[in-house]
């Protein structure tokens, strides 16, 4: 576990090849002493890093042995991060089946109320869906999640899609909308203000 804590702060700060080796170090030990929670624990984080880097063949490989232990030991925390990563990868590598997963995180996360979760759901079909430029498509993930977000309060998860909101327009040649969102995100007195838009860990 402690390896496991150091990774996810290594990875959100970019420095993934030191993530990659804490993930791994955690996972030889994990599966020579038997841990199938832990190990379902560094598969995902291991999947999710390999996504962020856009190393998809491996995040959709190491995400799908963590599907499998996940659902083997009934870990729903996992399985939803494990298939969010893989419908993330799978969609952004052009296979639409991707969307399928994502939907089963997204419904997962909703009825077991882990929020945060879905709302990380929502920003990756809009953000896999958009790296296809398929904004028609981002659309209903787009509108319900910026929805979804507000009435939680996960205001993070809600200025990435307000990102993503400003994109849509500004592909659709709503230029002025595009830019009142912007314009609104960079006046929000927040630390979050400039959230990245684009695949969550």
């Amino acid at each position: 576990d402690a390896l496991l804590l150091q990774a996810r702060p290594l990875g959100c700060a970019g420095r993934s090849r030191e993530s990659d080796a804490a993930i791994a170090e955690a996972t030889a030990i994990l599966t020579a002493i038997g841990d199938e929670a832990g190990l379902a624990r560094a598969l995902a984080d291991q999947s999710g890093t390999a996504m962020f880097d856009e190393r998809l063949a491996d995040a959709v490989s190491i995400g799908t042995r963590a599907i499998e232990v996940a659902e083997r030991i009934g870990d729903r925390e996992t399985l939803v991060r494990a298939l969010n990563n893989v419908g993330t990868s799978r969609v952004i590598a052009g296979d639409e089946g991707g969307l399928a997963l994502l939907d089963r995180s997204l419904a997962l996360a909703r009825e077991h109320d882990r929020d945060t979760d879905a709302g990380r759901a929502y920003i990756n079909a809009v953000a896999a869906l958009s790296e296809r430029h398929d904004w028609a498509r981002a659309e209903p993930y787009l509108a319900e999640g910026l929805a979804f977000c507000s009435d939680r309060g996960l205001e993070a998860w809600e200025n990435c899609l307000l990102g993503a909101r400003a994109e849509s327009d500004l592909a659709g040649g709503r230029f002025d909308e595009a830019s009142r969102i912007a314009t609104d995100l960079l006046a929000r007195e927040s630390d979050h203000a400039n959230a990245r838009f684009g695949p969550l860990l």
